[in-house]
């Protein structure tokens, strides 16, 4: 039951601040599910893909981004500065975002061949979400 309910709410935390990211993300997924990757490109134009991940990956940064106002959320739910379960929380955000990240990043360069990589590779945002880890431990 509490595996379960970190779970949620992280997925929530993500989805809140992330709301379209999130949802774009989920539409890929299922297309991913439904075994459509061949027709992927033509449902979900590369332009659309690009367009969505300059839109939203860019505002990641650790300082004053997405990553960050995440982190200030949990922060203010589990003010205890000491508390174990804030470090656990955050390193399971950290864990869960990377999981769908790592994940995106694959879906997109298996199926849109063009795309060699992404504007911030999965090793950057990975970066980016050990610094803010690290100013909130």
């Amino acid at each position: 039951l509490y595996t379960e309910n970190l779970h949620a709410y992280v997925r929530w935390h993500v989805e809140y601040e992330l709301p379209k990211l999130y949802k774009f993300w989920d539409e890929l997924e299922d297309k991913f599910a439904n075994n459509q990757q061949e027709e992927l490109q033509y449902l979900i134009p590369k332009q659309t893909v690009m367009a969505n991940v300059n839109k939203f990956i860019p505002k990641l940064k650790g300082d004053k981004g997405h990553i960050q106002n995440m982190f200030n959320r949990v922060e203010k739910h589990l003010p205890e500065k000491d508390n174990g379960l804030r470090v656990e929380v955050l390193s399971a955000l950290k864990t869960y975002f990377m999981e769908r990240y790592k994940r995106f990043e694959t879906q997109v360069l298996q199926c849109y061949h063009s795309v060699k990589s992404l504007p911030k590779t999965s090793t950057e945002v990975k970066h980016i979400f050990q610094k803010a880890f690290e100013q909130k431990i």
